[in-house]
């Protein structure tokens, strides 16, 4: 009974194994992902820093929260994501992290019900303060 005592013990010691910021960064760019497709601004808000910069293809850089927001909800407004995400690389040093992969998918766009094809590269970078926070987003067709 001692023995089966000492044992409960020390799995409860062990717990689960703690994440690792691999982990962590995963998690961010497959939940801006599920963020996306339920069209949720201020959860797709929370996954960027402060000073955040969006780079699209062909067209001005993004710079900001007001302005990263104010990019999200015309997408909202307008269209349902209905997004997948492969993530093909983590790389993580210190405080900083590199995130690489693709997202696939479709957009409905809601005036005329067209589908635009997703077929997406990116490179996300993220900075950790409290938690991980996307730092600059850059994605190509």
């Amino acid at each position: 009974m001692i023995r089966y005592c000492y044992l409960l013990l020390f799995l409860a010691a062990c717990g689960t194994p703690a994440s690792t910021d691999e982990d962590d960064v995963r998690r961010q760019a497959e939940g801006i992902i599920a963020a996306d497709n339920r069209a949720d601004l201020d959860g797709v808000m929370r996954y960027y820093a402060e000073n955040a910069i969006l780079i699209p293809p062909g067209a001005p850089d993004i710079q900001g929260h007001v302005a990263i927001r104010a990019h999200y909800q015309k997408i909202f407004e307008s269209s349902v994501p209905r997004l997948t995400i492969t993530i093909d690389e983590i790389s993580v040093s210190g405080t900083q992290a590199v995130c690489r992969g693709g997202t696939g998918g479709e957009v409905l766009i809601k005036g005329d019900s067209t589908v635009k094809i997703v077929n997406d590269k990116f490179l996300m970078v993220l900075e950790k303060t409290d938690d991980w926070r996307i730092t600059h987003l850059i994605w190509n067709r």
